[in-house]
């Protein structure tokens, strides 16, 4: 697989990319032992100011290049609740777009990071579909815990016919 950048748009401490890093790690490890890294930090060079500071998700794209067409974004809203943006570019993913150089966006939970980049670059789901699920929730897309564990399934209702007949 190969690597995904991450691009910091905002002023981001050391820190918050510290724990992207590790949630998105921990939680491909928890899904698939032995999964790869291959989120990258770029834009950073030498301890100077970050090349995307004040860019859109689009501007970010341009900067990339056409072979980045699924990255990540961090800005000042990462630091306060663990959260990036996904981006993704063209109709590779199912965004329905016809400019190759459109970009689509979804806020997404750090620890959904990676699994997320890994399904949609096996082809498992859209990307549209990961921006109905994140808006049916607070907005972000985010693994969360089954409410109920263990138990009896609800009794299937079995119909009889339209006419009502049986």
């Amino acid at each position: 697989m190969e690597t995904h950048a991450i691009c910091l748009v905002d002023e981001v401490p050391t820190e918050v990319v510290d724990r992207l890093l590790a949630a998105a790690y921990a939680r491909s490890e928890e899904l698939a032992p032995g999964s790869s890294q291959y989120l990258v930090v770029v834009g950073s060079e030498n301890g100077e100011v970050d090349k995307f500071i004040g860019m859109t998700p689009r501007m970010v794209s341009q900067q990339l290049g056409p072979e980045h067409t699924l990255f990540l974004i961090l800005d000042a809203r990462s630091a306060q609740d663990d959260t990036a943006l996904l981006v993704v570019r063209g109709n590779r993913y199912d965004i329905n777009k016809d400019d190759s150089d459109d970009v689509e966006t979804v806020r997404i939970g750090f620890a959904e990071t990676q699994c997320t980049i890994t399904t949609l670059e096996m082809g498992c789901g859209g990307f549209p579909e990961l921006q109905d699920i994140a808006r049916s929730e607070d907005g972000v897309l985010r693994h969360t815990k089954p409410t109920q564990k263990g138990g009896a399934a609800p009794r299937m209702q079995l119909g009889g016919s339209s006419d009502g007949d049986q």
